[in-house]
């Protein structure tokens, strides 16, 4: 993980912190130095390393001189996911976009979502693109990966989850739309379709009404609407 922002957030957060590595001709701010001394009161080691090694490792192009080495979280989702009560989780199918990606999860952490869980054929959460979108909201929320959606969507439906896909032409304006204690909303497809072994598995489709001009939404910016809505007409709320 690279960058001030993604560091700080690491570091509050109760992920593993294996070393931070820094460069102190590039990481100069009252902000950079606050944040080594941080680690420092919480016994994380810390490495310097010169302008040249922070460049080769770097993944950006105006280095901040300061990245993390981390542990992944190694999660079961059915555990998380089959206990009974009241949840709601963003399932993405092809969303390939790591911006966009990021910055679903960090919507999805600002609305109070219990979990993102992406398909194959999505970016990696992983991906510093996607990091760097999270805006350390990554840090907060679990994000189950790569999961079958063939066999993941049945599993949602037999353990009480309802399943709303948004597309354009949805059958219910989101408005209008009801919400279980148990709900997924699915989003992905811009360009492609759900394939009909997926959207069997829908309960309805939603839509977002639209009152000006434009094909679609970007999907982070409808996963956003989305998340909103649901969360403020949901029993849970």
């Amino acid at each position: 993980m690279e960058g001030l922002r993604l560091c700080e957030e690491l570091v509050r957060s109760d992920f593993y912190v294996e070393q931070i590595l820094y460069c102190s001709s590039t990481l100069a701010s009252t902000r950079g130095k606050r944040l080594l001394e941080t680690c420092r009161k919480h016994n994380i080691t810390s490495a310097e390393i010169d302008a040249g090694s922070f460049k080769k490792i770097s993944s950006t192009v105006n280095a901040q001189g300061i990245a993390a080495i981390t542990r992944t979280r190694e999660m079961d989702p059915w555990r998380f996911i089959r206990p009974a009560g009241n949840r709601t989780l963003i399932a993405l199918w092809n969303v390939k976009d790591p911006g966009n990606l990021g910055t679903i999860i960090r919507s999805a952490a600002w609305f109070g979502i219990d979990a993102v869980l992406t398909s194959t054929e999505c970016a990696e959460a992983t991906n510093p693109k996607t990091a760097r979108a999270t805006m350390g909201a990554l840090f907060y929320l679990p994000v189950f990966e790569g999961l079958n959606f063939s066999e993941a969507l049945p599993a949602l439906t037999t353990m009480g989850y309802h399943i709303r896909h948004a597309e354009v032409g949805g059958e219910i304006c989101i408005k209008d739309a009801s919400f279980s204690e148990r709900n997924v909303i699915l989003l992905g497809g811009e360009t492609n379709p759900l394939p009909r072994h997926l959207a069997e598995w829908v309960a309805a489709t939603v839509r977002i009404p639209r009152f000006g001009y434009g094909d679609s939404l970007n999907v982070a910016a409808a996963a956003a609407i989305l998340m909103a809505e649901l969360k403020m007409r949901s029993p849970r709320h």
